[in-house]
Order: C-alpha cells, then structure tokens, then sequence
C-alpha cells in the first residue's frame, strides 16, 4: 500500500518538481515500502541529476535491504568514479 508520503512526493514530481533531493528521498520511500525497482530508478535518477552525498547513502539504513543488489552496487560505483574525479 502506498502511503500518503510515498504519494505526496510523486505528486510534486508529476508537478515537475524533479530535483535531485525529491528524487532521493521517493528511492528512500520506496525502499522503504519494499519496492526495490521503483527505489532503484528513483536513486539512479537523483544520481543522474547530481546528486553525490555517497556518504550518505553508504550509511543510509532505508537502502539497508539494497546493498546487496548489484543496481544497487552500481549507482555507489558511479558517485565513487564520479567523486575521485572531482579530487
């Protein structure tokens, strides 16, 4: 069941608010909600639009079910590649 959050923060998407915060805190809501894809397509997104706070999301406990997912492992190589870098 998608909760009143989950469904507030798609509504400010679908109003074009695409920001990379609003698209990290919907991949928390929902890995938190059990919904692993859409969590997943949700981080990449917050990645693709320059989101880079690797270290939080390594300690992030809402990704805790995750880790283990290669996508998963696949977005934190991205923002490492991206932040060495930026070094």
């Amino acid at each position: 069941m998608e909760s009143k959050l989950t469904r507030f923060f798609e509504d400010l998407r679908e109003q074009g608010l695409r920001t990379p915060g609003t698209d990290y805190i919907a991949a928390s809501l929902a890995a938190l909600s059990d919904q692993s894809d859409q969590a997943l397509v949700h981080l990449e997104s917050a990645v693709e639009k320059g989101w880079s706070k690797l270290w939080w999301l390594e300690q992030d406990p809402a990704f805790d079910a995750l880790r283990s997912d290669t996508r998963f492992a696949q977005v934190v190589a991205t923002l490492q590649a991206r932040l060495a870098g930026t070094r």
